[in-house]
């Protein structure tokens, strides 16, 4: 897992590897030293859908950083599915994710939906 507070996002990219574009996140860790990795985008979906995806990651990113509240994570997620139907592609993007993030997509959504209304989620 990443330790330390998460930095700056450089946005979506252009970066075009296959099916995926890539959109860049740069952690400052606690030591000082940066880390960066990328988002794993469509460049079939729309600009407001790359935002709204990249929000579902930042939202899983932030409940193991430090808390989210549990609709704010469930409501990144249902229009997540909203743009991400599939299970396959679903299961591709949050295991591209997590091998580049070190963060369980599965693991923080379905501890949002086990836990109770009004509650802050935070992952270790």
């Amino acid at each position: 897992m990443k330790s330390g507070k998460s930095g700056l996002n450089n946005g979506t990219g252009c970066n075009i590897e296959g099916r995926w574009l890539q959109s860049t996140r740069i952690f400052i860790l606690e030591t000082g030293e940066q880390m960066e990795y990328q988002y794993p985008i469509d460049h079939t979906w729309s600009t407001d859908e790359i935002i709204d995806v990249v929000r579902f990651f930042e939202c899983i990113e932030e409940a193991y950083e430090k808390g989210i509240n549990r609709e704010e994570l469930l409501s990144a997620y249902r229009r997540f599915k909203e743009i991400v139907p599939g299970k396959a592609d679903e299961k591709n993007l949050l295991n591209e994710f997590e091998e580049v993030s070190g963060y369980s997509s599965y693991k923080t959504v379905k501890a949002a939906r086990e836990s109770e209304e009004n509650q802050r989620v935070k992952m270790k």
